[in-house]
């Protein structure tokens, strides 16, 4: 098995695109910025992460 440069699994998925949206949340990212460098909308990122408390969070509304 050999090492590779994409991050293939669920769980990581999940956990990154999680971790963008709480950057997004607290406006620490720009959702702009976060489409560009990483090609997916703002409904794919919330796709990825699963089920979240969105009516907590800003990109819940």
């Amino acid at each position: 098995h050999e090492g590779g440069d994409v991050a293939d699994e669920p769980a990581t998925a999940k956990a990154l695109a999680g971790y963008l949206l709480r950057g997004l949340d607290c406006g620490a990212l720009d959702a702009g910025e976060v489409t560009r460098l990483t090609g997916l909308t703002l409904a794919r990122l919330q796709g990825f992460a699963g089920p979240r408390r969105g009516d907590l969070t800003v990109s819940g509304k």
